[in-house]
């Protein structure tokens, strides 16, 4: 028998099989981690898209004028300048509900009135202030980027 000779067969020990170990853990973690999400939990996570898959977002129809047999106008429409919020955004800044209120004319008081009455989601955006100033509505318009979470639309109004 030769002195160069090696063994055949190398037993393995527990340092050599640590990392196949791991890695056959994650694979086994990850494919039952997938198939609880498929197979186990699959109603409920569909019921849960289906609740978020569409958000109802009300907006009025424009309206036309109203006239009488003779043609004379009764009723019509003028643009409406409202200042639109989100409101979750709003309530956490003090500084902008403060600039928001020097801008429109409002008290700090009556603003966060106005936003506790508000009754749609949170993070949406609403209409906060009907009817409001051209120049105000120019300020926020032109900065919007100082006023988050605000915005100026027009929407239709009878007179």
């Amino acid at each position: 028998m030769s002195v160069i000779r090696a063994p055949r067969h190398v037993p393995y020990d527990l340092r050599q099989l640590i990392v196949p170990i791991v890695v056959a853990g994650f694979f086994v973690f990850y494919f039952l981690r997938l198939w609880f999400l498929q197979v186990a939990d699959a109603e409920s996570l569909q019921a849960q898209g289906e609740r978020s898959r569409e958000t109802k977002v009300e907006m009025l129809a424009p309206r036309g004028e109203i006239l009488d047999r003779k043609g004379q106008l009764l009723a019509g429409v003028r643009p409406n300048l409202v200042l639109m919020a989100v409101p979750s955004k709003l309530k956490k800044d003090d500084a902008l509900r403060q600039r928001v209120a020097d801008i429109t004319g409002l008290t700090l008081k009556e603003l966060d009135a106005k936003l506790k009455r508000i009754t749609s989601p949170p993070d949406l955006p609403t209409v906060l202030l009907r009817d409001i100033d051209i120049k105000a509505a120019t300020k926020i318009a032109e900065s919007e980027h100082l006023y988050d979470g605000l915005s100026v639309k027009t929407l239709p109004m009878r007179y």
